[in-house]
């Protein structure tokens, strides 16, 4: 426990994705607006904090629409690139591995952008 919390007090400045909460977990890191959605207990990570990969999930964001979910995935691939730092993505039935730069962003945009194409709960609005 001691060392799960020593591990969410370093790193600050660099946000890194969200991770499934644990019990003595800093509560300074919960991802409080996921929680009020309904989405499952997770603590946001940051740069730094372990030699692990940092994972963008689509489980972790569980309990909003799948379009808040799509949307800040997107918004946390293109902070990951702006930093210049690892992230993999890990949606149903796919999953990227971690790496950095353009090609990986875009690898990642593209599983994004085309995601639950044949998903009729994602389908796009009449115009």
């Amino acid at each position: 426990m001691a060392e799960a919390a020593s591990r969410d007090l370093a790193g600050d400045e660099d946000f890194a994705g969200l991770r499934a909460y644990a019990p003595g977990m800093a509560l300074k890191h919960m991802a409080w607006k996921v929680l009020a959605r309904g989405g499952e207990a997770a603590v946001q990570s940051y740069a730094g904090e372990t030699g692990e990969p940092q994972w963008l999930d689509w489980d972790l964001l569980g309990g909003l629409p799948p379009e808040e979910r799509l949307s800040q995935l997107c918004l946390w691939v293109i902070d990951g690139d702006a930093q210049r730092r690892p992230y993999g993505l890990r949606l149903p039935g796919r999953e990227i591995g971690p790496a950095a730069g353009a090609p990986h962003r875009r690898a990642c945009l593209r599983a994004l952008a085309s995601f639950g194409g044949a998903d009729p709960g994602l389908s796009r609005r009449p115009p």
